[in-house]
């Protein structure tokens, strides 16, 4: 891996908005599954 100087801080705003978008992918998944259970009722 290259270390590139783009920011001060750990990581750049590229890296920043991927994670969001994995860390939100990831939340969607767990949460679209309890939330349709949760709205259909249980036989």
């Amino acid at each position: 891996m290259l270390k590139t100087r783009m920011s001060q801080s750990g990581f750049s705003l590229i890296e920043l908005a991927i994670g969001l978008v994995i860390v939100a992918t990831l939340l969607s998944a767990l949460l679209v599954p309890l939330a349709t259970a949760r709205s259909t009722p249980v036989q």
